[in-house]
């Protein structure tokens, strides 16, 4: 159902299929949606992927998900390669590499997982070109699993078989036992962390407030983007804190840039987090107090800039569907902070709860339709806490609102930090990364680099190290001092 033929309120506004290939459709359309009555997603729930075709490895790799590795809460995403003769509800006509792509992109699972023979290549409809570009370029970790024997028990009938990060030319080479670590179920969360933790890089930057040429300039010492504006950033996860419009004329080239990054981001293995902020959300409601002179123009005029705007605008659109914030490793990001308020009921039902309020929020201009103050003053894109008050206050306040987002540090923008430089504030568990990168606030040139639970100041001539809290240790593993592995969600 496309977006002009809602008729119910079962009816829901998410990401299309059946409109991805059509440039000419908006990017969503109105599913009906539902769920069984004790389905209840908490702060917890985690989304998995699984890659299937008609074979029976690949229904293999779907048990396997759900009997192996899915919770109560979890939420499972299934791709199926089909005939052309089968009835489908959703579909998407297209290379199945690139669908998948799209699809890790739209979701952000924790885990990709595709099912083999066991054999030395893969076989069926999900060819072993497929499955190992899966492995090659995939910015999210993959199992690859495979029956054993199915006369076992259940609880031993599958053993899964994981290759993380990208392969080398010399890897593509090798047999499949020669590509993949056996790995034990209880194994699986251990590397899925070590990849994030103690492997991936992350880089941040906050508010870009319409300047292109400082934040090329930034993404090409951080080792991002090349000359050409093109990713080289391999497997780095780039998150970019909102704010990305206002103060300055480079809004539409701003956006192009995240997402032709966000595009490209995957082929190596990496991926771009774009968040929402409060300017972000000031324009989709038509609050223009902020628009740089000059800057309307740039759209075609007044009329084009607020039509871009608008829920099926080329950007509001585009701004609509992405998330407030999100954790990588155990760092969560935002714009402004996380307040233990919103931290209870977890990252997913705050990017939930944005999702489902956003539209009706642009329509009354910001009056009504936020019920849960998610952008309002002590939101997470409004609220200034962490960076403004004293920190004997409210250091406290962080920690609690760390420990119910199982997280030990958050990074966020919003609050400009005048002398230049990325600041800590309670030892190293808040990082504020606003320096004025747009010219309208100087024109300062750094970002925030994350390898494991290490955190860097990037500048153009230099690099700073900076403050780090203790890593963090979830709730269950505490009362165990022998076993101190660090096991959190990716994404």
């Amino acid at each position: 159902m496309t977006p002009t033929e809602k008729k119910d309120e079962n009816f829901v506004r998410v990401v299309s299929f059946d409109t991805m290939t059509n440039a000419d459709l908006p990017d969503y359309s109105f599913t009906l949606r539902g769920k069984s009555a004790e389905f209840k997603r908490t702060r917890r729930s985690r989304t998995f992927m699984v890659a299937t075709d008609l074979a029976n490895y690949s229904e293999y790799a779907l048990t396997w998900a759900t009997d192996e590795i899915m919770d109560e809460g979890d939420e499972l995403i299934v791709l199926r390669v089909v005939t052309v003769d089968m009835n489908v509800i959703e579909f998407v006509i297209g290379k199945v590499q690139d669908t998948i792509q799209k699809m890790i992109t739209l979701y952000q699972p924790s885990l990709l997982i595709v099912g083999t023979r066991g054999l030395s290549e893969f076989k069926g409809m999900l060819l072993g070109s497929i499955s190992k570009y899966c492995l090659q370029h995939s910015p999210v970790p993959v199992a690859v699993v495979r029956p054993e024997d199915q006369k076992v028990k259940k609880s031993k009938r599958f053993t899964g078989l994981m290759k993380l990060g990208s392969l080398t030319s010399e890897d593509e080479e090798t047999s499949t036992d020669g590509l993949f670590n056996k790995l034990s179920i209880k194994q699986l969360s251990s590397v899925l962390t070590t990849k994030t933790e103690f492997e991936r890089r992350i880089v941040a930057l906050g508010d870009l407030h319409g300047d292109l040429p400082n934040t090329l300039a930034i993404l090409k010492f951080s080792n991002i983007i090349d000359e050409d504006h093109h990713w080289i950033g391999g497997d780095a996860i780039f998150v970019q804190t909102g704010d990305v419009v206002d103060r300055g004329l480079d809004t539409i080239a701003l956006y192009e840039l995240i997402q032709n990054l966000r595009e490209e981001a995957p082929l190596q293995g990496g991926l771009v987090i774009p968040l929402l902020g409060n300017h972000e959300i000031m324009n989709l409601v038509g609050d223009w107090r902020y628009v740089y002179p000059g800057e309307p123009e740039t759209f075609g005029g007044v009329a084009q800039r607020k039509k871009a705007f608008e829920a099926d605008g080329f950007i509001g659109e585009y701004l609509t569907l992405l998330n407030i914030t999100t954790r990588v490793g155990s760092t969560v990001f935002c714009h402004g902070g996380i307040t233990p308020h919103f931290s209870k009921s977890g990252i997913d039902w705050i990017n939930d709860q944005t999702h489902e309020s956003i539209i009706p929020y642009m329509h009354s201009q910001g009056r009504s339709g936020d019920k849960h103050g998610i952008f309002g003053g002590k939101g997470p894109t409004w609220y200034r806490g962490y960076a403004l008050d004293d920190e004997d206050e409210v250091c406290s306040v962080l920690d609690t609102a760390l420990e119910l987002l199982e997280a030990n540090r958050m990074v966020v923008g919003h609050t400009v930090q005048h002398d230049g430089a990325i600041h800590t504030r309670c030892g190293g568990k808040v990082i504020l990364i606003d320096i004025g990168i747009s010219s309208a606030y100087g024109g300062r040139k750094g970002a925030l680099e994350i390898r494991g639970n290490e955190a860097v100041a990037l500048y153009a001539d230099r690099n700073e190290d900076l403050p780090n809290p203790p890593p963090y240790i979830p709730l269950h593993q505490r009362s165990n001092p022998v076993d101190q592995t660090v096991i959190h969600q990716e994404l």
